[in-house]
């Protein structure tokens, strides 16, 4: 037997495709602390997402609800006054109304999510993290709590708070990791390896599904944070984003040595610690080149190196220019493209306050 814990989007993928490739038994511990009483009804987001994507029923897409989706009831409520923020479709409704009429007739949430899944035809144990109701709230600056799902789907993460903190895939040291960057005695020094979107809709490409064992890449070299730079949109937080427990000034960059096709480039880059206590910066760089003759992105992460300083310090650091980051690939393989190039440094791909050049050699 092999039991997962989890919840949301990614895990239903993940375990949609770790169910393909074993015959174990499978048992799923699902995440409840985002579920949400609305229109009198119990939704579990993470249980149904679960549910839906081991059945084979959900969007996949979006990566939640319910393929071949209507959301007549929404239109009605609304039509009636009534706040729609939180998107509930009209057959992901009878979930939804089933697990309420057995929570309210005594029946637990572990119970209910067994009847829906036998009536899915999921064939492996779903489970709830807990039979206990468990609520997550988030308070803003201003002072104003909200419940998680209003916090992140009606105002789209986008107020203000003392911190968001994403942790992602830890060990077993997790527990304490997060605690020493909680209490201040660490500093959490990763920056987002995604883009992260107003609006589902801004997302540049969200068809992944593969079509007979093959997804295929029609956006070519603009893929990721380059797809959303092409597409001139702005995120709600971009790729490379990440803040700690001070600031930074980015006072200048100094071109050490120019990269040819032979041998890698270097720059300097020094940055000032304008907060009160000792931080880390994970500092950037992104080459551009507009007026190449060959399909370049708007621009593309070439280095990065984390610097140090204590409260008020200027830091230092070395980066390397990769040639290979100049390179473009052509049919007889790696090509370079001789000329100019533009350097751009700052703490992520939106922000880049310094610039200069360097010259590409044979």
């Amino acid at each position: 037997m092999i039991t997962l814990l989890g919840g949301g989007i990614g895990a239903a993928r993940l375990w949609c495709g770790i169910a393909r490739v074993t015959d174990e038994p499978l048992v799923f511990v699902v995440n409840t602390a985002d579920d949400i009483w609305m229109h009198g009804l119990r939704v579990c987001p993470d249980l149904d997402t679960v549910l839906y994507a081991l059945s084979g029923r959900q969007d996949v897409r979006r990566g939640w609800g319910v393929a071949d989706e209507s959301f007549r009831c929404m239109s009605e409520l609304r039509s009636l006054g009534s706040p729609v923020w939180f998107q509930l479709g009209d057959r992901d409704l009878a979930t939804h109304l089933l697990r309420t009429g057995m929570l309210r007739e005594g029946s637990s949430l572990s119970q209910a999510t067994r009847r829906l899944a036998d009536g899915m035809g999921v064939p492996h144990q779903v489970l709830p993290m807990t039979d206990d109701e468990v609520t997550t709230f988030v308070r803003t600056s201003t002072g104003e709590t909200l419940h998680y799902q209003e916090f992140l789907v009606r105002r789209g993460a986008r107020d203000e708070v003392a911190a968001v903190l994403v942790s992602y895939f830890g060990g077993q040291e997790m527990g304490h990791a997060l605690a020493d960057v909680l209490l201040g005695h660490a500093e959490p020094g990763g920056r987002l390896p995604t883009t992260w979107p107003q609006r589902t809709e801004d997302v540049p490409v969200l068809d992944v599904t593969p079509v007979d064992g093959r997804l295929t890449y029609a956006e070519g070299v603009h893929i990721g944070y380059r797809a959303w730079l092409k597409a001139g949109v702005t995120p709600a937080f971009p790729f490379g984003h990440g803040l700690g427990y001070t600031t930074w000034e980015y006072l200048g960059v100094e071109v050490l040595r120019s990269p040819s096709a032979d041998a890698d480039g270097a720059i300097r880059v020094r940055v000032r610690n304008t907060g009160s206590r000792p931080g880390k910066e994970v500092v950037q760089v992104y080459l551009a080149r507009p007026d190449s003759a060959v399909d370049r992105p708007t621009r593309w992460l070439a280095s990065f190196s984390p610097v140090h300083a204590d409260a008020g310090a200027i830091a230092e650091g070395v980066l390397p220019l990769p040639r290979r980051a100049f390179a473009d690939w052509q049919d007889t393989g790696w090509h370079h493209e001789p000329g100019t190039f533009d350097v751009l440094v700052g703490p992520s791909v939106l922000d880049l306050p310094l610039r200069t050049e360097v010259e590409l050699t044979e």
